[in-house]
């Protein structure tokens, strides 16, 4: 009996669903007040039960993984100041930079444009940026010419490092006399793990730079975030502190 409540208690220590925790129960300890007889049967029940468990136990470590280091989702920062609905003003910019308590920063801004003719949402950043986005593979784009897919879009697209993107700024920048959004070619350098940040959905994010950007609508996109590393590992609160400090809300 002890051993079979233990791989009851061992599913619930693994965070396992009431429903598999409660099934276990009654498969492993429904018999108890009974004689019973093992049986092939009721040893092979054993058996796929305790493959279950460890396949459970595998699943939701590896969920918890997922969701407790910030990275491992494509979180690289420690905050990220700003909202991509609205233009960060320029004396925030200058007070982060100048702030002693940053390490890294990076300027970004939320995008979309049509990549191969599908429509695509995109971190826009300055490539001088020393908090730069999570690279899976190659490099981050550094010109005007060049771009980091996230890997589900890339996946989609069919490309990989090296091969060519068509790139349209949709509505960024205004059409054309004829109507239509004037086209370039980038070449896709690295993939990326960038989180939902603006639009879109994580590993479909894809990074160009500011200059890319211009380059195709010919309009500036203004700054809207700064990717922020602080100098020391610091608690929830402290961070709470850094962020309400450039509240423009205040």
């Amino acid at each position: 009996v002890a051993s079979r409540v233990g791989v009851v208690h061992r599913l619930h220590r693994a965070g396992a669903p009431t429903e598999m925790a409660l099934g276990a129960q009654f498969a492993f300890e429904g018999g108890q007040g009974r004689r019973s007889s093992t049986t092939i049967q009721g040893v092979a029940t054993c058996v796929i039960g305790l493959v279950a468990m460890g396949t459970m136990s595998m699943w939701i470590g590896g969920v918890d993984r997922l969701y407790s280091v910030p990275a491992r989702h494509g979180w690289e920062w420690d905050v990220v100041i700003g909202n991509t609905n609205f233009d960060l003003p320029e004396t925030t910019l200058n007070r982060i930079k100048d702030d002693s308590r940053v390490a890294g920063q990076t300027v970004a801004a939320s995008g979309v444009a049509f990549l191969n003719g599908t429509e695509s949402f995109l971190l826009v950043i300055d490539p001088a940026g020393t908090a730069p986005p999570t690279v899976l593979s190659g490099r981050l784009p550094t010109s005007s010419s060049e771009i980091a897919l996230g890997g589900r879009t890339a996946n989609e697209l069919g490309v990989n490092v090296g091969d060519s993107v068509t790139f349209s700024a949709g509505g960024a920048g205004e059409a054309g006399n004829d109507g239509t959004t004037p086209e370039s070619t980038l070449t896709m350098v690295g993939t990326v793990l960038v989180p939902p940040i603006g639009y879109g959905d994580l590993s479909n994010l894809s990074v160009v730079t500011f200059d890319a950007m211009y380059a195709q609508t010919g309009n500036e996109l203004m700054p809207q975030i700064v990717l922020v590393n602080l100098a020391e590992t610091v608690s929830a609160g402290a961070l709470a502190d850094f962020s309400a400090d450039f509240n423009e809300d205040k």
